[in-house]
């Protein structure tokens, strides 16, 4: 089972850009805390660093379930059964419309 923990609609595709499924979002998304940093100036322009630190939102492990968050989601958890989109597909302007399969990083 598939549940999408993003906030955003999730649209498999095939190699001929036919859509496989969609995975609408659940009501709650997966997120990273964050916090900026001030690392150095480049040409007196502020360089921040971004530290993420605790997931929120993120339920218990349930066999057989796969949840797709984002890659920073899934970094910081360091859960096995957590799912990124893999092999976007764009359309003309560059915007992302699908993708092929997922990915793990467990």
């Amino acid at each position: 089972m598939l549940v999408n923990l993003t906030p955003h609609q999730i649209t498999l595709v095939d190699d001929l850009g036919n859509i496989i499924q969609v995975v609408e979002p659940e009501a709650t998304s997966a997120r990273c805390s964050s916090e900026r940093q001030f690392a150095f100036e480049a040409d007196s322009i502020r360089v921040n660093r971004t530290m993420f630190g605790e997931v929120s939102g993120l339920p218990d492990e349930v066999n057989g379930t796969w949840y797709i968050v984002s890659r920073i989601v899934a970094e910081a958890s360091g859960r096995s059964d957590l799912i990124i989109p893999d092999e976007t597909v764009r359309n003309a302007e560059g915007q992302i419309i699908g993708c092929k399969s997922f990915a793990t990083l467990g």
